[in-house]
C-alpha cells in the first residue's frame, strides 16, 4: 500500500508541472533598470503610495519580492507572478505537504505497530529463554550434587575394597603358609 502511495505521489509531482502553462511575456531587455530604490512615493491618484519589499514563502522556500509600480521597468529578465497565482501555488504546495503529512503519519503508525509487535515477540522469546535458563541451572545444581555424592560413594567403596582386599590377602597368605 505504501509503495502505491509513493508511486502515486512521485507520478503526480513529475506530471503536474507540465499541466500548468504560463501566459506571461518576457520583459524587454532595453528597459531594464539595474537598481531600484527601497521605497517610493507616488502621486495621490494611485492606490499605492508607499511600499516595502517583502519575502514570499512557499513551504520552506523563501523568495525576495520587489514591489514594482505601474510603468516601472523590471530589475531583471523573468516572469512576474500575480498575487492570486502565488496564492494558488502556495495552496498547491500546502496541499502536497498535507498529503505528505498523511502519508508520513500512516507510515509512522505502521512502523510503530511493527516495532511494538517486534518488541512483544522479543519479550516472549527472552521470557522463554530465561525459563529455560532457570530449568538448566536447577538441573546443573542437581547434577553437581549427584556427582559429589557419587564421588563420596566411590571413595568409601574404594577404601572398603582396599581394606577388604588387604584383609583377604593377609588371610590367604596365612592359610597358604
Amino acid at each position: 500500500m505504501k509503495k502505491f502511495f509513493l508511486k502515486f505521489l512521485l507520478t503526480f509531482s513529475l506530471l503536474l508541472p507540465f499541466a500548468f502553462s504560463s501566459n506571461a511575456e518576457p520583459v524587454d531587455f532595453d528597459n531594464i533598470k539595474l537598481s531600484l530604490p527601497s521605497e517610493k512615493v507616488v502621486a495621490s491618484d494611485d492606490f499605492v503610495s508607499k511600499h516595502n519589499d517583502i519575502i514570499l514563502k512557499i513551504g520552506t522556500l523563501e523568495f525576495p519580492a520587489v514591489f514594482l509600480y505601474k510603468d516601472e521597468n523590471a530589475p531583471y529578465q523573468g516572469y512576474l507572478i500575480k498575487f492570486n497565482d502565488f496564492l494558488g501555488v502556495e495552496s498547491f504546495v500546502q496541499n502536497i505537504n498535507k498529503g505528505c503529512d498523511i502519508l508520513y503519519d500512516e507510515l509512522l503508525k505502521e512502523c510503530k505497530a511493527e516495532v511494538t509487535k517486534c518488541q512483544k515477540d522479543c519479550d516472549e522469546r527472552v521470557g522463554l529463554i530465561l525459563k529455560q535458563k532457570d530449568a538448566l541451572e536447577l538441573k546443573l545444581n542437581i547434577q553437581i550434587k549427584e556427582t559429589d555424592r557419587q564421588k563420596t560413594h566411590k571413595y568409601i567403596w574404594t577404601g572398603v575394597g582396599i581394606v577388604a582386599g588387604a584383609g583377604l590377602g593377609i588371610l590367604t597368605y596365612e592359610l597358604a603358609k
